[in-house]
């Protein structure tokens, strides 16, 4: 930095300034900027732009420079650095915009505690939870998430080793919840003398290349798991089994009376008594809630609804729980069907030879996504496989 009065004399030398140029402030002081110039020169420089000075003793610095004019005083106060510097900051400068402007890649710059200095992040983008600027890890993600993505980014810090396509399965802490896998990638800042900074952190959203991959293992699960054996029971709880945890948090199977008895069950149609018994249930959280409907229990006659209608025509219905509470309406039947915290449920029916030879019911209550037409299609394909099995 330096102080020039309006005729272009030189009134002020920082030490910045002196290792720049290689001239001590006495030798400059006084004297006209332009005399600092390595070809002579008679008229004003511009405001800014490049110039070559002559260094002290020998040689040159060719440098990009801006002055500003400061209020109220006589003097120009002219900002200089080293032409090679400025123009390897001023591409950092671009990088740095071009990610901020992405629409595909998520980046996040971290500072030294992890917290958000610059994101491009922003609600509904790049999958994850929004991470606004100040924010940490444990103030987006769920606690368990936080401490292993913080663990893997201080590693980061401290060693300087990068991380490359990392997977990192993420829920948010607060509404709305929602599931995502992010692929990520971190690298750490340094200063200029080579001192950690932080973290810059780049990721794309692997969220649906992760479910199906989920939902191709489901489907193994079940081929290869589902309706082993002639045991009609044991085949029910096979199914129940494969669908829970990885799928759903709740999960029971109902079969027709007459199909536990070898018999063919009756077509019925338009609600009321389906005659079906719960034969197999599942529990994310381990025992079956005491509420909910036991094993070997009949199940009680369903109201006269639509949904109940496309159940016994072969069809899979979803619903939320405010639809689950509106279709059945008495309290005591609510108690009997929805868990606690149960918010999205599918049912799908085992259908063969058009005949409703039962049911499967699968519910979400801890996991906060609830199920989309991807889910009910999956449910159905499992059913339809399990069905053949039953019959």
């Amino acid at each position: 930095m330096a102080l020039v009065d309006r005729r272009g004399i030189v009134a002020g030398w920082s030490r910045a300034a002196e290792e720049l140029v290689g001239r001590a402030a006495d030798e400059v002081l006084g004297r006209s900027v332009l005399r600092l110039l390595a070809e002579e020169r008679r008229v004003r420089l511009p405001e800014r732009g490049e110039a070559v000075l002559r260094c002290g003793g020998a040689g040159s610095v060719r440098v990009r420079y801006r002055a500003e004019e400061l209020r109220g005083s006589p003097f120009s106060l002219v900002v200089a650095v080293g032409a090679g510097r400025a123009a390897d900051a001023e591409d950092a400068d671009a990088v740095f915009r071009a990610l901020l402007s992405q629409d595909r890649l998520g980046f996040l710059l971290r500072d030294a505690d992890l917290a958000v200095l610059r994101t491009n992040v922003l609600p509904g983008e790049f999958g994850g939870p929004p991470q606004p600027v100040g924010s940490l890890l444990s103030d987006v993600m769920e606690g368990k998430d936080a401490e292993e993505t913080e663990r893997a980014l201080r590693d980061v810090l401290e060693t300087g080793r990068p991380l490359a396509a990392q997977e990192q399965h993420v829920r948010s802490n607060r509404p709305p919840y929602q599931e995502w896998s992010l692929s990520y990638s971190a690298i750490r800042t340094e200063d200029a003398a080579g001192r950690p900074t932080g973290v810059a952190v780049f990721l794309t959203d692997a969220t649906e290349h992760w479910r199906a991959r989920q939902r191709a293992e489901l489907r193994h699960r079940a081929s290869a798991g589902v309706g082993n054996s002639l045991d009609i029971e044991r085949t029910a709880q096979e199914i129940a089994d494969t669908l829970v945890p990885e799928f759903a948090d709740i999960a029971w199977v109902d079969l027709a009376d007459a199909v536990l008895t070898g018999e063919e069950p009756s077509k019925t149609s338009g609600g009321g008594d389906l005659l079906l018994r719960r034969v197999a249930v599942r529990s994310a959280d381990g025992p079956w809630p005491d509420q909910l409907l036991p094993v070997g229990a009949t199940v009680p006659p369903f109201p006269d609804r639509p949904m109940v209608r496309e159940v016994q025509e072969g069809r899979t219905i979803r619903m939320d729980r405010g639809a689950v509470e509106e279709m059945l309406g008495d309290p005591a039947s609510i108690r009997l069907a929805a868990p606690d915290g149960g918010h999205s449920l599918i049912i799908a029916p085992l259908f063969a030879r058009a005949l409703l030879l039962g049911a499967v019911g699968v519910w979400r209550a801890e996991r906060p996504e609830s199920f989309d037409e991807d889910d009910a299609e999956l449910l159905t394909e499992i059913a339809a496989q399990a069905a053949l099995s039953v019959d």
